[in-house]
């Protein structure tokens, strides 16, 4: 081909071919100027656009995913052969591109090595390759060394071919032994990371003895490398060692092998200083597992690796599980000649889900075995029961996380299989014909360094018969089974489960195992005796399982009729239905109903079903009033009307528990802030206001103060039911506080009520003072961001602060200050919203200095823990003023 006249055109030609929107078409255009590129100085100044085109080549992907493309690109190498260092910087510079193929660069310029002549060969392996490892070794992110690596994969892999051998240890051996020694580790890791994709470095110009006199110098750097002070480096070489292992095995003799594989095992697997180590020798062994003559060098060495099983890192016991995972299918090999299935099991118990589903993977071949060929599915079944009653013996809790996690390995249709067993068996047991079932077998402890738990059968324990606890089992895989079915969820029931009846089973299962009988009636369709027996069972203080099975009976949508007879109760104070239901407890009735509808507005899910039925929730609003009465004839506080109530009303507040009065607080309140926002969205602002008010004026002020008027310190603490009251109505107007629902006159006038309980002159009690800190501490971390100064430029937080470090006299309200002043710094720096916070904390240093001075003379009379957090609290309020002026 004539050389090139032109050059505009070709310029042009490759602009087209470089672009994102170029066709097949284009980059064939351009591919078929190769010859006329041949055949042209490109050194001449007209050229200098064509030689940038040819370099944006190496750049651009579109000539790199096509083999012609690929053979041209080889072709432009070679024509490039003057420049060849530009064009390798190029190349080095793509390294750094997040889009790079460095694999295809390296076999781009593999190819153009082969067809080079020896000069040409030269230039290249000095100018490209040599810069190339260079760059793999010195740099500074690991992305650029991983595509620098890469790109020398292509010569790695074809290291057999003579003058490759030769060329690849001419470029290597100078800098690679030099740098595997370097003071830096990146460099050391980074140089043994391409040191071991290029191993072994064998010349075809060597004699036999001075090649094996090579290996022996790369043995001795990767030993040194496993013995390296860096971490990084460690594990990166237990990782490297296992490989060269698996991919050389025939070019090490038997004692390096061992030498390495003991090292490994006996050393670097129990690192103390770095669980990365332990991960990578870890998993360097599985991988080395796969080489079929590694086996028998591993295998006694596995027992004593035993303890990685408990290891405090999770990526370690993980990684130890799926080793075990992969040596399990070895014919004649038992795993629980490592390991006893005691330590699987507590780990499967006590573990995360990611470590106890590697756990499940490998129980599962022995505790959920597959079926046999030459068996039947009941044969199989019988296998599968008998080790589920093992496995329930052995630890309840890790038997139900097991088959929660079984239907990740096994199929649908298996889990049908053992599910209508199981339900078979247990049913059959309970008659007295209990089909036989297989024992298990289990290893001998002699040779165990994790040997067996000395520990009770769990059943046993609990006093639970296996087929009771079973049901936990059926409960458990009947949930996965009943997402799976969707609509065939009753046909499922008939089949897998017939002639099933609820009544029946609850009669022979223990109250503990209550919970799995209604959890597995919760996934059908309830008949109406199902859910007569949830109702009745709700019924009885003493039965376990209540709150399953009020999830049963929301879940069937089946309170239609259980809220408002619960709501009635409270609403009559339980008296006028004695007749109807039978029952005269009126206590046990009020007890159980507040029970049951507490745990319903205090579950997300349970209170999304009844919280729009406003007409029940105001007739349940108003009942609760009537407890209001009770808990002051209880807590003996004087009001209007007290002379007035009946005898059954003192008596009914006098059985009552200490729960229901607090439990009934909390609903009072709710509720009413739920009516009152209901009343806000329709508009209605002065009636919000006025619902609101009434929080404060009938039932926090006058039940707060007046348990403060009445009790004293003795009494204020501990299970004394004017001490949880008093706590309770603390807590949850603080709440309401922090979230701005009181204006700022009775803001103010509720503030009243916690700042006296902090006032150490009132003499309330240490008890009552930690709370109401720690509610004026969520109050003011509210008020210091949302609400501007006021005309006196004093802001409303300022005062209460200041008021709590006045009052902070034991190293508990302390803290609760410190912290709270530690916020309000992180928050200033963060969001710059309290201009006013650094002068008073000022203020608050200048005050509390003044203090020290007056109390050094009583000294003596202070403890010493509270002189130490009297001093951290100067200390902190120091540190936050120094940080806010540093930031301003």
């Amino acid at each position: 081909m004539p050389p090139i006249k032109d050059f505009q055109e070709v310029h042009q030609t490759f602009q087209t071919a470089l672009s994102k929107s170029a066709k097949a078409r284009d980059i064939n255009a351009a591919i078929k100027l190769l010859d006329s590129l041949q055949s042209t100085d490109l050194s001449i100044d007209e050229a200098k656009e064509v030689v940038d085109d040819l370099d944006q080549c190496f750049v651009v992907p579109n000539f790199i995913k096509t083999e012609k493309g690929k053979k041209f690109l080889s072709s432009i190498v070679l024509i490039s052969i003057d420049r060849l260092k530009d064009l390798g910087r190029i190349i080095r510079d793509t390294f750094r591109l997040k889009t790079a193929f460095p694999s295809q660069l390296g076999d781009v310029v593999l190819n153009a090595w082969n067809t080079a002549n020896i000069n040409e060969r030269s230039i290249i392996q000095t100018t490209v390759l040599k810069d190339i490892i260079e760059c793999a070794i010195l740099a500074a992110k690991p992305y650029i060394s991983k595509n620098c690596r890469l790109f020398m994969e292509p010569f790695h892999a074809k290291r057999r071919r003579k003058e490759l051998s030769v060329t690849l240890v001419q470029v290597y051996q100078p800098v690679i032994f030099r740098y595997l020694h370097s003071a830096n580790p990146v460099v050391r890791l980074n140089a043994l990371l391409i040191f071991g994709s290029a191993f072994p470095l064998q010349s075809s110009q060597f004699t036999a003895e001075k090649n094996s006199q090579l290996l022996e110098e790369q043995i001795n750097e990767l030993h040194q490398s496993l013995a390296d002070e860096s971490p990084k480096v460690r594990a990166s070489a237990a990782k490297s060692v296992c490989r060269i292992l698996y991919q050389w095995w025939e070019i090490f003799n038997n004692q390096t092998r061992t030498d390495f594989i003991n090292y490994l095992t006996d050393e670097l697997c129990f690192d103390s200083s770095s669980s990365s180590v332990r991960t990578a020798v870890v998993e360097g062994i599985d991988y080395l597992l796969g080489r079929y003559e590694s086996v028998d060098y591993i295998l006694p060495h596995l027992p004593k690796m035993g303890y990685l099983l408990h290891d405090p890192v999770e990526s370690v016991r993980i990684q130890f599980v799926r080793l075990l995972t992969t040596v399990n299918p070895i014919k004649n090999l038992n795993i629980f000649t490592i390991v006893h299935i005691d330590h699987l099991i507590y780990r499967l118990k006590v573990d995360t889900t990611r470590s106890a589903t590697a756990v499940c993977q490998l129980l599962q071949p022995s505790l959920f075995p597959p079926p046999s060929n030459k068996g039947k599915e009941r044969t199989c079944n019988t296998r599968r029961v008998a080790r589920c009653i093992f496995l329930m013996e052995r630890n309840l809790d890790a038997a139900e996380k097991f088959y929660s996690i079984l239907p990740k390995f096994v199929s649908t249709d298996e889990i049908l299989c053992f599910l209508r067993f199981a339900y078979y068996w247990a049913e059959q047991t309970v008659k007295g014909r209990p089909p036989k079932l297989p024992t298990m077998k289990l290893v001998g402890n002699e040779k165990l360094v994790l040997p067996e738990f000395q520990g009770e059968n769990d059943l046993e324990r609990l006093d639970y018969k296996p087929h009771q606890a079973i049901w936990v089992i059926i409960s458990c895989l009947t949930g996965y089974l009943s997402r799976k079915a969707k609509s065939d969820i009753n046909e499922l029931k008939e089949q897998t489960f017939p002639n099933f009846n609820s009544r029946k089973v609850i009669e022979y299962l223990p109250s503990g195992l209550h919970y799995a009988l209604f959890n597995f009636l919760s996934y059908f369709n309830p008949t109406d005796d199902d859910i007569e027996l949830a109702i009745e069972y709700m019924s009885s203080d003493d039965n376990e399982a209540w709150s399953e099975a009020l999830r049963c009976l929301v879940k069937w949508k089946a309170l239609d009729s259980f809220l408002p007879k619960m709501i009635r109760i409270i609403e009559l104070a339980g008296k006028d239905d004695e007749e109807e239901d039978g029952e005269k407890d009126i206590g046990g009735k009020l007890s159980r109903a507040i029970k049951c509808i507490s745990f319903i507005f205090s579950n997300t899910e349970l209170r999304k079903v009844v919280i729009d039925d406003i007409d029940n929730i105001k007739l349940l609003s108003e009942g609760l009033t009537k407890f209001l009465t009770m808990l002051l004839i209880k807590l003996n506080i004087d009001f209007e009307g007290s002379e007035e109530i009946d005898d059954d009303t003192k008596n009914t507040a006098e059985i009552l528990p200490d729960v229901c009065f607090t439990q009934a607080l909390e609903l009072i309140i709710a509720l009413r802030v739920h009516l009152s926002i209901q009343l806000l969205k329709e508009d209605d602002e002065e009636s919000f206001k006025s619902f609101i008010d009434v929080i404060n004026t009938s039932i926090f002020t006058p039940i707060a103060r007046g348990i403060l008027s009445i009790y004293g310190p003795d009494d204020l603490q501990g299970d004394n039911l004017c001490y949880k009251v008093l706590v309770t109505l603390l807590t949850l107007v603080a709440d309401m506080m922090a979230l701005h629902i009181f204006d700022e006159e009775k803001f103010y006038v509720l503030l009243g009520t916690y700042t006296d309980c902090i006032d150490s002159d009132n003499g309330y009690g240490d008890d009552v003072k930690k709370v109401a800190f720690e509610c004026l501490s969520k109050i003011v971390l509210s008020v210091a961001v949302d609400i501007a100064p006021g005309d006196d430029l004093v802001h409303p937080a300022k005062p209460i602060i200041s008021q709590m470090v006045n009052n902070a006299n034991s190293k508990d309200t302390i803290n609760i200050v410190r912290n709270l002043v530690d916020s309000l710094v992180k928050t200033q720096l963060k969001k710059r919203c309290m201009p006013w916070l650094k002068d008073s904390l000022g203020d608050l240093f200048m005050a509390d200095e003044l203090e020290e001075e007056g109390d050094k003379t009583n000294e003596e009379e202070e403890e010493e823990t509270d002189q130490v957090s009297a001093k951290a609290l100067r200390a902190t309020i120091t540190d936050a003023i120094l940080k806010l002026s540093e930031k301003d």
